[in-house]
């Protein structure tokens, strides 16, 4: 199917966490005990896939100019799993689990926490009026940051709140025809929050609404072809991220697809006025980490366990093609992945550990080349690899990544380009 007629959630069903599991539920909360299968969607057999020319060798990036910064200490303590957004000014942390430093949960956040990076500071967020809570939907609309649903104490939840940095205030969500669930995928199209697919205690789900801060008002979604989640009580995944790329609206659900002889990543698209879901070419890989869209055209970097480790490649899709096109993917090998877009040099920024320890790899969509930055900055030592990487913004002229520290701390560290 093509991307011309409509604006579409593109939907990339695709695969295993990168590094360690990092959604162990906090004590208190509900769990199942050496759990020994894993759910997957019902679908049909499919053929093997015809081979299609290999790219070439791995390169070793190449390094980027740029300097690192540590920033103010935070107000509040490591999480993982909660909301990470930029609103043009700020980066607004709100939710998840609260971190030992070890990738250990031991409880819920509520808090949330909002750092300036022109002025280095931090701010402490106004309480939201909800419970605590891990993998929410979430989005910012550009006035507001919305949350929904998300796992509690005791169980999944299907409330939500709208927080307006502008007035330092939030707002309850009125109530959504969607039952409780956690790891929902959050896109935001311009106009409205699409909450799709996650999970509850039982299944994983494939229903889904959108939401209009506008009016305050839901609408029902059809369901998607296969479930977009797993159950919360597996524990596993990465946790779902998603962006508006202009024409489309990317997810990435933690469910894997192994075809005929390879692993490769299978990609629904939705339209959200007409209400269709379609299919797009699969993704050959393990893992799709993050989809650009240019007009007709789609970039995607998706992991492979290839040799010594999880290691990214670009492809790309000509509107209208039947197939995807492998480009070249570095050397390194990446482990908890955030990533985050600069539009104006059109980089794709892929924040992990293990990059040449602990540095960014970059991703030029123009010239279609790797690079990698330097380490980056930890409190007396590298950022600790069993947490990872919490999130990632690009802020207008510089990167800002969130760690979770050794320490128990949540950790800033600024990469600003050489002039």
């Amino acid at each position: 199917m093509g991307l011309v007629a409509a604006a579409l959630v593109v939907v990339a069903v695709g695969a295993r966490a990168l590094g360690p599991d990092r959604d162990e539920p906090p004590p208190g909360e509900l769990r199942v005990e050496e759990a020994t299968a894993t759910p997957s969607p019902s679908r049909s057999p499919r053929p093997s896939p015809s081979p299609r020319p290999r790219p070439s060798p791995r390169p070793t990036p190449a390094e980027l100019p740029g300097t690192w910064t540590a920033g103010a200490p935070s107000p509040v303590p490591a999480r993982y799993g909660g909301a990470v957004a930029w609103t043009g000014r700020e980066v607004l942390v709100v939710g998840g689990s609260i971190d030992a430093g070890d990738g250990t949960a031991v409880d819920l956040a509520l808090e949330g926490a909002a750092y300036d990076p022109a002025a280095d500071t931090w701010r402490v967020l106004p309480p939201p009026p909800l419970e605590p809570r891990r993998t929410p939907a979430w989005a910012w609309t550009g006035e507001e940051l919305v949350i929904w649903g998300g796992v509690g104490r005791l169980g999944v939840l299907n409330d939500g709140a709208a927080y307006d940095p502008a007035v330092d205030t939030w707002r309850a969500l009125a109530p959504s025809p969607l039952s409780p669930r956690g790891g929902a995928r959050g896109v935001w199209t311009g106009t409205e929050l699409l909450v799709l697919g996650g999970g509850d205690l039982a299944a994983g789900l494939a229903d889904g609404a959108a939401y209009d801060p506008a009016t305050d008002r839901w609408r029902p979604l059809p369901p998607a072809p296969v479930p977009l989640g797993f159950p919360v009580v597996f524990g596993i995944g990465g946790e779902p991220t998603a962006t508006w790329t202009g024409r489309a609206a990317v997810t990435v659900p933690p469910i894997s697809y192994v075809g005929p002889g390879e692993e490769r990543v299978r990609v629904l698209a939705l339209d959200p006025a007409g209400g269709a879901w379609s299919e797009l070419p699969e993704v050959e890989g393990s893992q799709l980490l993050a989809i650009v869209g240019e007009g007709d055209d789609l970039t995607a970097v998706v992991v492979d366990y290839s040799g010594s480790g999880p290691r990214p490649r670009a492809h790309r899709l000509a509107g209208g093609a039947a197939a995807w096109e492998p480009e070249d993917g570095p050397t390194d090998a990446l482990e908890s992945t955030a990533t985050a877009y600069d539009p104006g040099a059109r980089r794709l920024w892929l924040a992990g550990s293990r990059p040449a320890t602990t540095g960014v790899l970059v991703y030029d969509l123009t010239g279609g080349t790797w690079s990698r930055t330097t380490a980056r900055p930890g409190p007396g030592a590298a950022p600790d690899p069993a947490v990872g990487t919490v999130g990632a913004v690009w802020a207008g002229t510089e990167l800002v990544v969130l760690e979770n520290t050794a320490s128990g701390a949540l950790q800033v560290n600024r990469w600003r380009p050489a002039p």
